[in-house]
């Protein structure tokens, strides 16, 4: 009988390889536990750590494991503004503890998410006016009209119309007073 030939182990090279390779897959599937257990290690506050850990990865299923109601809304909000994607906004209303004491709200996802990318047809999509609802997030209040002002890439003085896409309609908004006309125009 002859001799088997020496078995070769993967370089240094490869097992590194390997290595990043399950790590990476271990990072890159979401998982809540590795997440808790890093934020716990931070020594942050849990429901928050995974708010941020969220909003970073853009992973907006990742902010159901939060705790408590109201970061957990927050947490979506956020989701939505760092994936420019206002879908998180109305996934809000599907959720169980939606509309719970101290959450936010679809219009105010709708509103930061419009200031974040500078859209104003996203304001558009604010169903309902809350000028007396207040939060960190919209200190000035939840309206289609505040969104439009605070977005303030078009509709003042010397600028160029907005067009309401909902509406049909180009408008101004000059001293207080909204112009509103069938045609594109500067204001």
């Amino acid at each position: 009988m002859g001799e088997r030939p020496p078995v070769k182990f993967p370089t240094t090279g490869v097992l590194f390889l390997l290595s990043v390779l399950m790590l990476s897959m271990i990072l890159v599937s979401g998982c809540i536990g590795i997440t808790e257990a890093a934020c716990g290690a931070l020594g942050d506050d849990r429901d928050h750590c995974i708010q941020k850990v969220a909003e970073l990865t853009k992973d907006a299923p990742m902010c159901d494991s939060i705790d408590a109601a109201p970061p957990k809304s927050k947490c979506y909000i956020l989701v939505a503004a760092e994936s420019r994607s206002a879908a998180p906004c109305f996934w809000m209303k599907e959720r169980t503890w939606y509309g719970e004491s101290g959450t936010y709200t679809a219009d105010q996802c709708l509103q930061y998410f419009a200031v974040k990318v500078r859209d104003p047809s996203v304001c558009d999509g604010i169903q309902v006016e809350k000028p007396g609802l207040r939060s960190d997030l919209s200190p000035q209040g939840v309206s289609p009209e505040i969104c439009d002002r605070l977005v303030g890439e078009c509709g003042v003085a010397g600028k160029p119309a907005c067009y309401r896409h909902l509406a049909g309609r180009y408008y101004c908004d000059v001293n207080n007073t909204r112009i509103e006309t069938e045609q594109d125009r500067i204001c």
